[in-house]
């Protein structure tokens, strides 16, 4: 509260001002203030003077992530630089730009901004190598710009740098869908192909990898517990539909059509892969019902 910040800040003068007493019948400076005075002042202010740039750069990078949502790319873009400037080397600050300029390469094609996403991406990534929220930023920026191979090795970095976190192996399997969708628009079927099989892939490796963590509860703990959830069953499910194995997909989907998370996604997707196979309905229903324009 304001009033424990004022004791505290009352308290840290307090302690400051006696740490120099020694100071008492020492020489005066600017013009007469003593030096105790002069010294405590300067502290003060190599303290307060950095977390007041902090502060602000926090609540111009609060004002972005609002604008970047409602997509106001040029409100995003001022207070991300402003951000930036502020605390220029903050990673995540320098990642959420990078986000910004991918976005408005993405509208104007310009190839200078292209290159000045790629270029704050890069430092992003210097300083920001162990950051999570570093690297999914990046992932972001790297699917804007249109470098799967990119975005996949930040993805990759997610799960290496949290490997107990099941969020990492979400975010990994939602990389290689959004990548097969991609591909399969640029008319790459086998490597869309590839990228969706990783997806079907996905809760089989997680669960091997289960198998070889340690017993010790304490190796547990990185965020959320490991385990296929049901987002990655869903995201499987769908894979399988772009990759038109209705069966399998239907057999994953109705795994967790009772899941208050994904029920309503999983028995739509299920009901129209069954219309599918029953010759109802044809693969680009399915498309129109993922949102995929394909």
């Amino acid at each position: 509260s304001i009033s424990d910040l004022a004791r505290f800040l009352k308290k840290f003068m307090r302690q400051l001002w006696d740490s120099f007493i020694l100071f008492d019948k020492a020489p005066s400076f600017f013009g007469g203030i003593p030096l105790k005075l002069t010294t405590a002042v300067l502290l003060t202010a190599l303290v307060f003077l950095p977390a007041n740039f902090m502060f602000r750069a926090g609540k111009a990078a609060a004002l972005g992530a609002q604008a970047m949502a409602v997509k106001n790319i040029q409100s995003a873009e001022i207070n991300m630089e402003k951000a930036h400037r502020l605390d220029p080397y903050h990673p995540s600050y320098m990642a959420d730009l990078s986000q910004v300029y991918a976005a408005k390469y993405l509208m104007s094609r310009d190839k200078d901004m292209a290159q000045l996403a790629r270029d704050t991406a890069q430092k992003a990534n210097v300083s920001g190598k162990y950051n999570v929220r570093v690297q999914q930023a990046l992932v972001n920026s790297s699917l804007l710009m249109g470098n799967l191979p990119k975005a996949l090795e930040h993805t990759k970095r997610i799960v290496e740098i949290n490997p107990l976190d099941v969020s990492s192996y979400e975010m990994l399997s939602a990389y290689y869908f959004s990548a097969g969708v991609r591909l399969m628009k640029a008319g790459q079927d086998e490597e869309a192909k590839k990228a969706l099989e990783e997806v079907v892939k996905l809760p089989k490796q997680l669960e091997t990898a289960l198998q070889s963590i340690s017993p010790d509860p304490a190796v547990h703990w990185q965020g959320r517990a490991l385990e296929v959830t049901p987002m990655i069953k869903l995201t499987q499910g769908q894979a399988l539909i772009l990759l038109k194995r209705y069966q399998e997909s239907i057999n994953v989907l109705k795994d967790i059509e009772n899941d208050k998370q994904v029920a309503s996604a999983a028995k739509a997707l299920a009901e129209t892969a069954e219309q599918v196979m029953a010759g109802e309905k044809t693969s680009q229903d399915i498309y129109q019902l993922l949102g995929l324009d394909i």
